[in-house]
């Protein structure tokens, strides 16, 4: 799903980039909701397989699908709302992109915002038009990243008890760190920061920082920032758990050479080492430790493993 993955919110060389699409991509609030107001279950049953059509990437089938809701239902209504969003996302995430389809899927998403700006998909479709404005979907396809803010701060400002607040404060918070100004980086930052510091239960708390920690690694140098914002998400728990060994090593590596601090390098090198994760790094954490006077746990991976002898 070419906009769903290519989520060009990161830095060149981030390790979130990975899992965050994941967490982030439309599919994952629209996939759930599934209308209970149908007008019948025959509407109802192709709702739900143009939903699943759509989850597995066939645009096409799923166009099809729910495009006969669409006929059979009423503008304005749930049904007719959660149709035309699904047509719209498959003319937006059908690849290769073209500017065809994402000229239809713009035009689907404003029309499903003119005649049913109370269903549940609205504040989906305006982040959607965020998107298309952000990314560059297809050759020569500009990219206007003021308008993509005003959308963004539209669903902060409509729905800011919503789950997707929080992915439009991301996604915001993007547009002025992809632009490596370093005041609107920072300004970028501050503002995750902020949003941050006043919701305990974001949902997507742990992706935030360390994206966070990401973006203060590089573009801004800032080593101390790098590694607090890292161990909150370790804290929360990293979104890709086979990549905790780069990030432990990442974050031993700041404690040490950056920020001074022995203990934190010892804590991160030994988590290199006892995580068990295939980084490639246990062995130069072992020798960290020793260069730090620490203790040095085994490796992991070259621990014999007892096999029961199978009878004869």
């Amino acid at each position: 799903m070419r906009n769903i993955s290519k989520l060009e919110i990161r830095n060149p060389k981030s390790e979130i980039h990975f899992a965050l699409q994941w967490v982030l991509p439309a599919l994952i609030y629209f996939l759930p909701v599934v209308s209970g107001a149908a007008d019948s279950a025959a509407t109802e049953a192709l709702l739900q397989t143009g939903t699943t059509e759509l989850s597995s990437r066939n645009f096409e089938a799923a166009r099809e699908l729910f495009g006969s809701v669409i006929k059979e239902t009423g503008p304005g209504t749930e049904p007719w709302a959660h149709a035309v969003f699904g047509v719209a996302v498959s003319a937006h995430q059908r690849s290769p992109s073209t500017r065809k389809g994402v000229e239809e899927a713009e035009r689907l998403y404003r029309l499903l915002l003119e005649k049913a700006a109370g269903s549940k998909f609205a504040p989906r479709a305006v982040l959607s038009l965020g998107r298309l404005a952000e990314l560059r979907d297809y050759y020569e396809d500009p990219v206007d990243l003021e308008t993509a803010r005003q959308w963004y701060r539209r669903v902060i400002d409509d729905w800011p008890e919503l789950p997707i607040a929080g992915e439009a404060t991301l996604r915001l918070s993007a547009t002025f760190v992809q632009t490596y100004d370093p005041a609107l980086v920072r300004h970028g930052v501050a503002m995750l920061e902020s949003w941050l510091a006043t919701r305990e239960n974001e949902p997507l708390a742990a992706g935030m920082w360390q994206y966070l920690g990401d973006t203060y690694f590089s573009p801004l140098a800032d080593h101390e920032s790098s590694l607090r914002c890292y161990r909150k998400a370790e804290s929360i728990g990293f979104l890709d758990a086979n990549n905790v060994g780069t990030l432990f090593w990442r974050m031993a590596v700041l404690a040490e050479r950056f920020v001074k601090d022995r203990e934190r390098a010892v804590e991160y090198y030994g988590k290199v080492i006892r995580s068990g994760a295939a980084s490639g790094k246990g062995y130069q954490a072992q020798i960290s430790l020793e260069r730090l006077g620490a203790p040095v746990p085994k490796l992991k991976l070259y621990e014999p493993v007892a096999h029961a002898r199978p009878p004869e």
